[in-house]
């Protein structure tokens, strides 16, 4: 008897530094994008490349928090601040998975698709609210209106953890390997 060959299939695969590369593009895009001036500008562009190079720096958080902090210093505008959650979700999602990928392994696209969809649930509901707090007019006034903002955040965050539990398997649901 001759002994049967196995091969794994895996699919579309992509090396890690593709992914890299495309999180340090996204920063940059962010960074030239972002108003907050060429000092935060290039803290940003700096600490991405950092970030790209050395994962474990911890430089694409550095650089996240330099485009935050630069778009903080102006008025707030609704694309603006929706393509600024876009890029947080997305650069902290895939940075996260970067930092225990090494350099020359491939990852499958598949393996991506968790990712994409926790991402794709951050957007689903952090968008509409983004948008709600922009389209409220600010009200100084003291009394129930504190009290009221403070009620709607612990209902939205309730719902979010409602929806989190509702559309992503618990590990109790996932089936192993009899």
């Amino acid at each position: 008897m001759r002994p049967r060959l196995h091969r794994l299939r895996v699919g579309l695969v992509v090396p890690v530094v593709v992914l890299r590369g495309l999180v340090l593009g996204v920063l940059c895009a962010a960074v030239w994008w972002m108003p907050g001036g060429p000092v935060l500008g290039w803290l940003a562009t700096a600490t991405a490349l950092a970030g790209a190079i050395l994962p474990r720096s911890l430089g694409t958080w550095i650089a996240l928090g330099a485009v935050i902090a630069g778009n903080l210093v102006v008025s707030a505008e609704p694309v603006r601040t929706a393509l600024l959650i876009l890029v947080i979700s997305a650069t902290h999602g895939f940075g996260s998975l970067l930092l225990v990928a090494p350099w020359r392994a491939w990852i499958s696209v598949r393996a991506l698709l968790p990712t994409l969809r926790r991402m794709l649930l951050i957007q689903v509901l952090a968008q509409p609210v983004a948008l709600l707090v922009g389209l409220v007019p600010v009200v100084r006034t003291t009394g129930a209106v504190p009290l009221a903002a403070v009620v709607a955040v612990l209902g939205a965050a309730g719902l979010a953890a409602l929806l989190y539990r509702l559309l992503l398997p618990s590990e109790s649901n996932v089936r192993g390997p009899a």
